[in-house]
């Protein structure tokens, strides 16, 4: 059964097929079956032969003859019993060797796997007694930097203003919307042109701020008012219009996993009303995850392709060694994790800040204009 098995693979007459077909196919046609089908190794040949003699098979193949004649009920003469109970002996002597290799192989395996498993315990005792931890793989060190306190804090904050930014021009466009339709029935009736003008260059504003520009048909807004008052139904239709075809756009993407690349990659990506863009990226490099070492990972804030700001995640592995007379190991470098992300926040508070500041103030306004 072994010596017609392949290694993960077909079975043996499985190949003998796939061999027979090869020699019908032609040439192309050769080349369709796969390299790794037609020079396989034999489990056989790989694992089981190198322990035991040369003449194995032979020995087996004159054993089996015997037991079928033994197994069959056929006739043996004293000479041939004396061959088998000889060939017996030899196999038992084969196998028990066979045996006692495989042992010694197994043992040399959980002698090895041992002394790794030795060595780690008391490479970790040596980091605790010099206080600093042992080396992490990239997983670990990416979780201690998404469960550190900055980072956290940091998109915290970031989900906040993005929610009162969304809100407060929400409540805007709400209000807006239902002034429109107040203007357009009642309050414009009654009010001199200079009040229209003033309340529709009022809108205007806060149409920009919905980053609608649209400064030449605000101009000739404002003429076609002052030669046909009558005209501002229509006008105030355009401005509903115009409020609801805008829209923004947000994308984030809080993970480091390509840390370890040289190209740039977005964390954040915010378009604003005003069709600002705003994105966030990385760069990490090289990851060393060696003892006295450090890794830097970039960070920068763009507004528009310009760089407005930068922060920096520095992973310092700690480091140590024997103190020869004290007696036990001492750190030579701390282990660190520094993430600087100051420059980045106050950009973002900044911007976000302004435009919810600049949103409830329009807001206020609107509710003057529908008040008086």
């Amino acid at each position: 059964m072994l010596q017609n098995s392949y290694i993960n693979t077909l079975d043996k007459s499985d190949i003998e097929a796939i061999n027979k077909l090869k020699s019908q196919l032609c040439e192309k046609s050769n080349m369709v079956i796969k390299q790794e089908y037609i020079n396989l190794k034999f489990i056989w040949e790989e694992d089981i032969s190198l322990y035991l003699p040369d003449n194995f098979v032979d020995t087996w193949h004159e054993f089996s003859k015997m037991r079928n004649m033994v197994a069959h009920n056929k006739p043996i003469c004293k000479e041939l019993e004396k061959d088998i109970c000889s060939k017996i002996e030899e196999l038992n002597g084969i196998m028990d060797s066979f045996k006692n290799k495989i042992n010694e192989d197994l043992k040399s395996i959980e002698k090895t796997n041992i002394q790794k498993k030795e060595k780690q315990l008391y490479y970790e005792f040596e980091c605790e007694e010099a206080g600093i931890s042992p080396l992490k793989d990239a997983m670990h060190i990416l979780s201690d930097i998404y469960e550190s306190e900055k980072w956290y804090s940091f998109w915290n904050k970031l989900e906040d203003y993005l929610i009162s930014y969304k809100n407060s021009v929400e409540d805007l466009s709400y209000i807006l919307d239902n002034l429109l339709d107040e203007l357009n029935e009642n309050l414009f009736q009654n009010c001199s042109i200079d009040k229209i003008i003033t309340n529709i260059n009022l809108i205007y504003k806060i149409l920009e701020f919905h980053g609608l520009h649209i400064d030449k048909f605000h101009f000739d807004v404002l003429q076609t008012l002052e030669e046909n008052p009558s005209l501002i139904s229509v006008i105030l239709n355009n401005l509903t219009d115009l409020l609801t075809d805008n829209n923004s756009y947000i994308s984030i993407d809080y993970s480091l996993d390509n840390y370890i690349s040289d190209y740039e990659n977005i964390l954040f990506e915010f378009k604003d009303l005003n069709g600002n863009y705003i994105k966030i990226t990385y760069i990490g490099g090289d990851i060393n995850l060696e003892h006295g070492t450090t890794d830097d990972i970039d960070i920068k804030l763009f507004l528009n392709d310009e760089c407005l700001a930068s922060g920096k995640i520095e992973i310092s592995y700690g480091d140590y060694e024997m103190n020869f007379d004290q007696g036990y190991n001492m750190p030579t470098m701390e282990d660190e994790l520094n993430i600087d992300l100051k420059e980045v926040e106050t950009i973002i508070e900044e911007y976000f800040n302004t435009r919810i500041e600049q949103a409830e103030y329009y807001y206020g306004e609107l509710e003057e204009i529908i008040e008086n």
